[in-house]
């Protein structure tokens, strides 16, 4: 059976690298077995990533831009899944940290699994050691009181089935949480999830507010705890 597959990436304020990053992607398609589409999803960038968005949608059909005017990953997220031609869904990042060789992986196991998570922590990982340690006690904290099993909740490196993950968009908010969210209630739900190592790159300045995202994600976090207490409650 052919192979079709939707990749999504959430810009922000990426014209410094939007084209070269999208052709760079596209030059590693060129082997892909099948039918694909790129869905590059703008939130509120303020730069000129919207005309060179839409200039690559105008050359390459396969290439589809969208722009909200609303900023946040998760907005970008559900907008792209939303619109997306394609049962089997690929999230990347615009700077193309994680190793493309994912995408194929995740191909082949979204024939058995309905999502499909990167993990940097398994792999090998190149970023700052404040953004490694940043990240491995959100993932403790996480994993421990949502009683999941995971250790990547980042938006990039992971794969899902769209009519999976099309009954979590509603619990899908502005920021990063929503895999976090989507991992939580899928999980609970008994769907079929794997976690396989991915090489990552990340060296390039953030694009958060470090605390800021740490404070978003905490409170988030809280929220869940809350969910997953009432939802134990209630199937006593």
């Amino acid at each position: 059976m052919m192979d079709e597959a939707t990749i999504i990436i959430p810009v922000y304020n990426e014209e410094d690298i939007i084209v070269a990053n999208t052709k760079i992607l596209l030059e590693h398609l060129q082997s892909f077995p099948g039918k694909f589409e790129i869905i590059l999803s703008s939130n509120g960038s303020t730069d000129d990533t919207e005309e060179l968005g839409i200039l690559l949608a105008e050359q390459y059909p396969c290439v589809r831009f969208l722009s909200i005017k609303e900023r946040g990953v998760g907005v970008a997220f559900k907008n792209a899944i939303a619109t997306a031609t394609y049962e089997k869904i690929v999230s990347f990042d615009m700077d193309l940290t994680v190793d493309m060789s994912f995408l194929e992986r995740a191909m082949k196991l979204l024939d058995t699994y309905d999502i499909i998570i990167g993990s940097k922590i398994f792999g090998m990982q190149r970023r700052s050691f404040i953004r490694k340690f940043g990240s491995r006690v959100y993932v403790v904290v996480a994993s421990t009181l949502c009683n999941l099993k995971f250790n990547d909740y980042a938006p990039s490196g992971k794969a899902y089935r769209k009519s999976v993950v099309a009954n979590y968009l509603p619990y899908t908010d502005h920021g990063t949480s929503y895999v976090v969210e989507t991992i939580f209630r899928a999980s609970r739900d008994n769907r079929s999830i794997i976690q396989i190592p991915i090489n990552c790159d990340d060296r390039r300045k953030s694009k958060f507010n470090l605390f800021h995202e740490g404070l978003y994600r905490y409170c988030h976090l809280f929220k869940l705890i809350f969910a997953r207490y009432i939802h134990d409650g209630s199937a006593r």
